[in-house]
């Protein structure tokens, strides 16, 4: 008999389609909480549910929020200049989510029909979906107490916050240009 600590997931086995399947004793260290699931998750990452560290009301926000932004002309410039090599590109590897690839299933209301995978990729995006965080909200609201008490206007912080970004952009762009020099 394993203990939780000695087996991570349950036995499995291999179907003819590829899939894995729960063996007997797989099942029986499922009930028994000798082992833990392999859960994964499918689906299109900027809209999965919300989690238990997000806030529900500001992650419909901010999701719709870059939702109109990736719509709009603003989204079009991001997929246009995203890969070009350009200062203008590293500054947007900086600002913007990745290029991502999921797996889409469409599942059938038909018992018979089995379900139906795809892959589907994500252009270059702006995702506002981190600042639904409770941490990151909490840090920045304590943020924006130490700076209006400290006297500070928050342009100069917007400002410096910005130069920091083009900076870390150029350095990188820089380097890139170096080394493929040398």
């Amino acid at each position: 008999m394993s203990t939780p600590s000695s087996k991570k997931f349950p036995e499995v086995t291999m179907s003819p389609d590829g899939t894995s399947i729960l063996t007997p004793e797989g099942r029986r260290q499922l009930r028994y909480r000798l082992a833990r699931p392999l859960v994964t998750v499918e689906g299109n990452p900027d809209t999965q549910r919300t989690r238990s560290f997000e806030i529900n009301l500001v992650v419909m926000l901010v999701m719709w929020i870059s939702i109109r932004i990736n719509t709009s002309p603003v989204g079009t410039f991001i997929r246009d200049n995203y890969s070009t090599g350009s200062l203008l590109s590293e500054v947007l590897r900086c600002l913007v989510s990745p290029p991502v690839s999921f797996i889409k299933t469409e599942k059938s209301y038909d018992i018979s029909q089995p379900a139906i995978r795809r892959i589907e990729n994500l252009p270059p995006r702006v995702n506002l979906r981190f600042l639904a965080n409770k941490t990151v909200i909490f840090s920045l609201v304590l943020g924006y107490l130490f700076v209006r008490l400290c006297g500070f206007r928050l342009t100069s912080i917007i400002l410096y916050s910005t130069m920091g970004i083009v900076m870390k952009a150029l350095i990188t762009f820089l380097a890139a240009k170096f080394k493929s020099l040398s």
